[in-house]
């Protein structure tokens, strides 16, 4: 993969470590006051991520949301996608790192658009399985009270916290 210059790593770096801060802080919130999430808070985020506003959530809905929040911090010169300079700043040390971006990139242009990163966590079982536990009716959708109901942290998946 390409070189990326230390001002584009430390700011990566910089985003991530702040990253993981407020999932902490969130974490702690969300475990220490109460298992579930504020219901109006959840609303939000419900509605946020229901992007056809039909008041249910897809697999395809979640992944897209999941990962256009990453590339708030990914997305270094915010061309809405993660290029392989990008994804190896956020995987400094990761032996697997450019197998993992190879198998999103699926045409291969060393970029990684919104649509490759929605078809591979849809693709991916641990993904299907952590929706699957979640969509309680079994029917396909999220509907809001299952979302709701859901432990926050079920919702941090994204392709770069997915395994190859």
């Amino acid at each position: 993969m390409g070189s990326i210059s230390t001002t584009q790593y430390l700011t990566t770096m910089s985003k991530f470590i702040f990253s993981l801060f407020i999932a902490g802080i969130f974490l702690v919130v969300a475990t220490g006051c109460a298992h579930r999430q504020p219901l109006g808070h959840a609303k939000v985020l419900f509605d946020s991520t229901d992007l056809n506003r039909d008041g249910q959530l897809t697999k395809a809905e979640i992944a897209e949301f999941s990962h256009r929040r990453l590339l708030a911090t990914y997305d270094l010169n915010g061309d809405n996608r993660i290029s392989a300079d990008e994804w190896d700043a956020s995987h400094p040390s990761s032996a697997d790192s450019d197998a993992h971006f190879n198998r999103i990139d699926k045409d291969a242009d060393g970029h990684i658009a919104v649509n490759e990163a929605v078809l591979y966590m849809e693709e991916h079982v641990d993904y299907t399985n952590h929706f699957g536990k979640i969509d309680r009716n079994d029917d396909g959708l999220l509907h809001f009270n299952e979302y709701a109901e859901a432990e926050p942290h079920m919702w941090n998946l994204t392709v770069m916290s997915l395994s190859i």
